[in-house]
């Protein structure tokens, strides 16, 4: 296993707004060695980089994560299921006798009779978690506990310099070696790979309500207990984590007594495109035509594509008809309100509540609506995370994102390879999230680093010819 070695470690230069805050984990004198890879935030796709690395011990890896255990999408209603299958896992796709895939998983937890004659073929969020949890937990290379507060190049170790402190509510983990009897450290990487994720996305101001709640779909689970008592409550987003709130609220109308609406600027609430077809999208095949594309070619492509991620499994839309059918059948529940083409364009407080403003997307009728709490169901963004800062002036960021080997343009004195996991749909589409991607891409950053193919990368991965060819 990839054990971070205490000679790893070294107490950064002291200087006058840090006079001893760092502590050396390591005699005086010791050498200083050099990782050849640092990851920046433990998600499932850093999770599949540490999962692949452990497969060869040679590779001196460690991943660094705030939060004190691996959780993922924790607002998450426990009921909803996941769009993918449960072999795009962390490794199977390029590497299927790993010990960290999700039937290894199963027999670890002595679960794979019973997952076998279920049927399924797709997984619950909550146990897609689990396995991931599983597989953080048993992984030396993953240090949780631990903030990166910044990431810079370090000319004369023609390396990065990464500095990490643990945080208050760091507990034990298979890498809890980090830090010794220290809080602070300095790691050095020839390589870093971002996997810090995407963020809940607001794409309007949400000025203080009195007495509302307002808040993203994230936060449903730990939120959604706050809401009993109110009259009214408004759904924004018509994509799957927008339907499934839509539809644990309807399920809870007949007790909790309250009218809903769901509002979506789409012109409908359209069933997610499921044939394997069209899930070629998702594929390194689309990835490779896309990324060639000249804009605004590119965005309409992506565009097209809208179907694949942003709308709803048709099992859950047919579960949505059969309440509202219910809701007839009772005759006396209050009113529900389905409304698409509704652009929501601003939101403020109103008596008790609040209002949504905006206009109809088919003729910019203006349309308003007053509610006494509001889940918005607005999507994920990319963000760049803060401990860049140092080679801000370094990156050459491009707004199509990371090239095909998912590595960042950066000036000739950076030698060493900034790669990025997630860089949003807005660059890659579908894609960009997919986690039927994350093995891959994993792998291919690894081969990489390591300078020699350590995974060979499957060529056959679509049917379709996407481009002119």
């Amino acid at each position: 296993m990839n054990r971070l070695h205490p000679a790893l470690l070294v107490p950064p230069p002291l200087d006058d707004d840090e006079p001893d805050e760092y502590d050396a984990p390591q005699p005086e004198h010791t050498p200083v060695r050099i990782l050849d890879v640092a990851g920046v935030g433990i998600g499932p796709f850093n999770l599949s980089l540490a999962a692949l690395a452990a497969g060869h011990p040679d590779l001196q890896i460690a991943l660094f994560d705030e939060r004190p255990r691996f959780s993922w999408h924790p607002g998450t209603i426990p009921a909803a299921a996941l769009q993918t299958g449960f072999l795009a896992d962390l490794v199977t796709l390029v590497a299927p006798a790993s010990p960290w895939s999700f039937l290894s998983y199963l027999c670890a937890h002595d679960r794979m009779y019973p997952f076998y004659l279920s049927g399924r073929s797709r997984l619950r969020p909550r146990e897609y978690e689990d396995y991931c949890r599983w597989a953080a937990e048993g992984l030396p290379s993953c240090h949780f506990g631990a903030r990166v507060d910044t990431v810079s190049w370090d000319n004369s170790r023609r390396c990065f310099a990464i500095r990490v402190a643990r945080t208050a509510d760091a507990v034990h983990s298979a890498g809890n070696d980090l830090f010794g009897d220290g809080v602070r450290a300095i790691v050095y990487a020839r390589h870093v790979v971002l996997g810090t994720g995407s963020a809940p996305q607001v794409p309007f101001a949400l000025p203080p309500a009195a007495g509302a709640e307002v808040f993203h779909s994230a936060e449903y689970a730990q939120r959604a207990p706050r809401l009993g008592g109110r009259r009214h409550i408004t759904v924004v987003g018509s994509g799957q984590s927008g339907a499934e709130v839509f539809l644990d609220l309807l399920r809870r109308q007949d007790r909790e007594d309250w009218a809903l609406s769901w509002l979506t600027r789409s012109p409908g609430f359209a069933p997610l495109e499921s044939s394997a077809l069209a899930a070629e999208q998702l594929t390194p095949e689309f990835l490779r035509y896309v990324h060639g594309l000249a804009e605004p070619a590119r965005q309409a492509v992506l565009a097209a594509g809208w179907r694949l991620h942003r709308a709803v499994d048709p099992v859950t839309l047919d579960a949505i008809f059969a309440e509202l059918y219910e809701h007839l059948v009772d005759g006396c529940r209050p009113p529900v309100v389905l409304r698409p083409g509704f652009a929501v364009e601003s939101m403020f407080p109103s008596t008790g509540g609040v209002t949504l403003s905006g206009r109809h997307t088919a003729d910019g009728t203006p349309m308003r609506i007053e509610t006494d709490a509001v889940v918005l169901a607005t999507g994920y963004s990319s963000r760049r995370p803060a401990c860049l800062a140092p080679l801000e002036g370094q990156i050459r960021w491009d707004p199509r994102g990371p090239g095909l080997d998912f590595r960042l343009a950066v000036d000739p004195p950076v030698t060493g390879g900034l790669f990025v996991q997630n860089s949003g749909q807005h660059s890659q589409g579908a894609a960009g999230s997919s986690l039927a991607l994350g093995a891959y891409r994993a792998a291919a950053i690894l081969n990489q680093v390591a300078g020699r193919e350590l995974y060979p990368l499957p060529k056959r991965t679509a049917f379709t010819t996407f481009g002119p060819g």
